[in-house]
Protein backbone atom coordinates (compact mmCIF):
# COMPACT_ATOMS: atom_id res chain seq x y z
CA UNK A 1 0.00 0.00 0.00
CA UNK A 2 2.15 3.07 -1.36
CA UNK A 3 0.81 6.58 -0.98
CA UNK A 4 -1.50 7.84 -3.48
CA UNK A 5 -1.93 11.35 -3.35
CA UNK A 6 -5.53 11.52 -5.10
CA UNK A 7 -6.98 9.09 -2.07
CA UNK A 8 -4.94 11.37 0.00
CA UNK A 9 -6.61 14.66 -1.01
CA UNK A 10 -10.03 12.52 -1.26
CA UNK A 11 -10.02 11.86 2.50
CA UNK A 12 -8.86 15.09 2.96
CA UNK A 13 -11.63 16.83 1.57
CA UNK A 14 -13.99 14.37 2.80
CA UNK A 15 -12.80 15.32 6.69
CA UNK A 16 -13.10 18.55 5.70
CA UNK A 17 -16.68 18.32 4.54
CA UNK A 18 -17.57 16.22 7.56
CA UNK A 19 -15.87 19.32 10.01
CA UNK A 20 -18.36 21.80 8.08
CA UNK A 21 -21.64 19.52 8.12
CA UNK A 22 -20.31 19.69 12.10
CA UNK A 23 -20.34 23.36 12.15
CA UNK A 24 -23.31 23.79 10.09
CA UNK A 25 -25.37 21.74 12.66
CA UNK A 26 -24.47 23.38 15.83
CA UNK A 27 -26.88 26.06 16.57
CA UNK A 28 -27.74 28.48 19.87
CA UNK A 29 -31.02 28.05 21.46
CA UNK A 30 -31.98 30.42 24.23
CA UNK A 31 -34.30 29.45 27.83
CA UNK A 32 -34.97 32.27 29.97
CA UNK A 33 -32.24 34.67 28.52
CA UNK A 34 -29.87 32.13 28.37
CA UNK A 35 -27.82 31.39 25.32
CA UNK A 36 -26.31 27.74 24.66
CA UNK A 37 -24.71 26.56 21.98
CA UNK A 38 -25.90 23.30 21.20
CA UNK A 39 -23.72 21.02 18.57
CA UNK A 40 -25.64 17.45 18.94
CA UNK A 41 -29.60 16.31 19.18
CA UNK A 42 -28.68 14.84 22.21
CA UNK A 43 -27.63 17.91 23.92
CA UNK A 44 -30.68 19.58 22.97
CA UNK A 45 -32.75 16.73 24.19
CA UNK A 46 -31.17 16.94 27.57
CA UNK A 47 -31.44 20.81 27.81
CA UNK A 48 -34.94 20.75 27.11
CA UNK A 49 -35.72 17.73 29.70
CA UNK A 50 -33.28 20.18 32.44
CA UNK A 51 -35.67 23.14 31.92
CA UNK A 52 -38.62 21.16 32.37
CA UNK A 53 -37.33 19.42 35.44
CA UNK A 54 -36.66 22.95 36.82
CA UNK A 55 -39.95 24.64 35.73
CA UNK A 56 -42.09 21.89 37.09
CA UNK A 57 -40.33 21.50 40.55
CA UNK A 58 -39.79 25.38 41.76
CA UNK A 59 -41.84 24.41 44.62
CA UNK A 60 -39.67 21.75 45.40
CA UNK A 61 -36.74 21.98 48.28
CA UNK A 62 -34.55 19.19 46.99
CA UNK A 63 -34.76 20.86 43.23
CA UNK A 64 -30.78 20.89 42.83
CA UNK A 65 -28.34 19.68 40.69
CA UNK A 66 -28.34 15.77 42.36
CA UNK A 67 -32.10 15.68 41.91
CA UNK A 68 -31.90 16.68 38.18
CA UNK A 69 -29.28 14.36 37.48
CA UNK A 70 -31.49 11.55 39.17
CA UNK A 71 -34.68 12.53 36.93
CA UNK A 72 -32.29 12.39 33.81
CA UNK A 73 -31.10 9.49 34.87
CA UNK A 74 -27.19 10.55 34.86
CA UNK A 75 -24.57 11.06 37.63
CA UNK A 76 -23.91 14.60 39.03
CA UNK A 77 -20.60 14.77 36.86
CA UNK A 78 -22.22 13.53 33.75
CA UNK A 79 -25.09 16.26 34.07
CA UNK A 80 -22.40 19.14 35.09
CA UNK A 81 -19.95 18.42 32.28
CA UNK A 82 -23.12 17.90 29.12
CA UNK A 83 -24.30 20.81 30.69
CA UNK A 84 -21.24 23.00 30.88
CA UNK A 85 -20.66 21.60 26.87
CA UNK A 86 -23.33 23.86 26.09
CA UNK A 87 -22.70 27.03 28.30
CA UNK A 88 -19.78 28.28 30.15
CA UNK A 89 -22.06 31.75 31.15
CA UNK A 90 -23.96 30.45 33.44
CA UNK A 91 -24.08 27.70 36.13
CA UNK A 92 -26.96 24.78 36.31
CA UNK A 93 -27.49 26.23 39.67
CA UNK A 94 -27.45 29.98 38.76
CA UNK A 95 -29.77 28.53 35.86
CA UNK A 96 -32.26 27.11 38.74
CA UNK A 97 -32.13 30.94 40.29
CA UNK A 98 -33.02 32.56 37.52
CA UNK A 99 -36.06 30.28 36.38
CA UNK A 100 -37.30 30.86 40.26
CA UNK A 101 -36.73 34.76 39.84
CA UNK A 102 -38.21 34.83 36.57
CA UNK A 103 -41.16 32.78 37.56
CA UNK A 104 -41.78 34.86 40.54
CA UNK A 105 -41.35 38.22 38.60
CA UNK A 106 -44.07 36.74 36.24
CA UNK A 107 -46.63 36.35 39.33
CA UNK A 108 -45.54 39.86 40.85
CA UNK A 109 -46.89 41.23 37.53
CA UNK A 110 -50.13 39.04 36.35
CA UNK A 111 -51.32 37.93 39.90
CA UNK A 112 -52.90 39.32 43.42
CA UNK A 113 -50.72 37.10 45.43
CA UNK A 114 -48.91 37.72 48.43
CA UNK A 115 -44.79 38.02 48.40
CA UNK A 116 -45.15 35.06 50.60
CA UNK A 117 -47.28 33.09 48.89
CA UNK A 118 -45.02 33.65 45.76
CA UNK A 119 -41.68 33.54 47.20
CA UNK A 120 -43.14 29.61 48.83
CA UNK A 121 -44.00 28.54 45.15
CA UNK A 122 -40.60 29.18 43.51
CA UNK A 123 -39.20 27.40 46.64
CA UNK A 124 -37.87 30.08 47.94
CA UNK A 125 -37.97 30.18 51.81
CA UNK A 126 -36.11 33.39 52.87
CA UNK A 127 -38.04 36.58 52.20
CA UNK A 128 -34.37 38.93 52.73
CA UNK A 129 -32.69 36.25 50.42
CA UNK A 130 -35.81 36.83 47.83
CA UNK A 131 -35.51 40.69 47.74
CA UNK A 132 -31.69 40.54 47.61
CA UNK A 133 -31.38 38.06 44.44
CA UNK A 134 -34.64 39.61 43.24
CA UNK A 135 -32.85 42.99 43.32
CA UNK A 136 -29.69 42.09 41.83
CA UNK A 137 -31.65 40.54 38.55
CA UNK A 138 -34.46 42.65 37.43
CA UNK A 139 -34.89 45.98 36.29
CA UNK A 140 -36.48 49.14 37.91
CA UNK A 141 -40.08 48.50 36.13
CA UNK A 142 -39.74 44.75 37.83
CA UNK A 143 -39.01 46.15 41.23
CA UNK A 144 -41.71 48.94 41.54
CA UNK A 145 -44.16 45.90 40.92
CA UNK A 146 -42.27 43.95 44.18
CA UNK A 147 -42.11 47.52 46.01
CA UNK A 148 -45.96 47.92 45.31
CA UNK A 149 -46.77 44.25 46.28
CA UNK A 150 -45.23 44.59 50.02
CA UNK A 151 -47.67 44.08 51.99
CA UNK A 152 -45.75 44.29 55.48
CA UNK A 153 -42.76 45.92 57.26
CA UNK A 154 -39.45 44.30 56.07
CA UNK A 155 -36.37 45.09 56.90
CA UNK A 156 -33.42 44.93 53.97
CA UNK A 157 -29.93 44.49 55.59
CA UNK A 158 -26.86 43.06 53.64
CA UNK A 159 -27.67 43.44 50.02
CA UNK A 160 -24.41 41.82 48.37
CA UNK A 161 -23.43 44.81 46.79
CA UNK A 162 -22.89 48.53 47.48
CA UNK A 163 -24.28 48.65 43.78
CA UNK A 164 -27.31 46.98 44.30
CA UNK A 165 -27.93 48.53 47.42
CA UNK A 166 -27.69 52.42 45.91
CA UNK A 167 -30.01 51.25 43.45
CA UNK A 168 -32.07 49.95 46.00
CA UNK A 169 -32.09 53.19 47.59
CA UNK A 170 -32.16 55.32 44.36
CA UNK A 171 -35.49 53.52 43.06
CA UNK A 172 -37.23 54.31 46.76
CA UNK A 173 -36.11 57.23 46.72
CA UNK A 174 -37.78 57.54 43.33
CA UNK A 175 -41.07 55.44 44.59
CA UNK A 176 -41.28 56.75 47.70
CA UNK A 177 -44.62 56.39 48.42
CA UNK A 178 -44.57 52.58 47.22
CA UNK A 179 -41.57 52.16 50.24
CA UNK A 180 -43.96 53.36 53.01
CA UNK A 181 -42.87 50.17 54.58
CA UNK A 182 -39.04 49.20 53.63
CA UNK A 183 -36.08 50.33 55.96
CA UNK A 184 -33.04 49.38 54.82
CA UNK A 185 -29.95 49.40 56.97
CA UNK A 186 -26.30 49.91 56.36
Amino acid sequence: SSFNPIEALARKNHTNEAESETEQSSQEVEFYGVRFMIHQAEQLEVLEKFVSIVENNLDNDELGIPFIASELHMSTRQFYRKFNEMSSDISPNEFIKLCRLEKAADLLKNTSLSILEIISMIGINSRSYFYKEFIKNFDNKALVCLLNLMDDPILLMDLDTPKANRRFKKLCAAHGSHCKNVFIVD
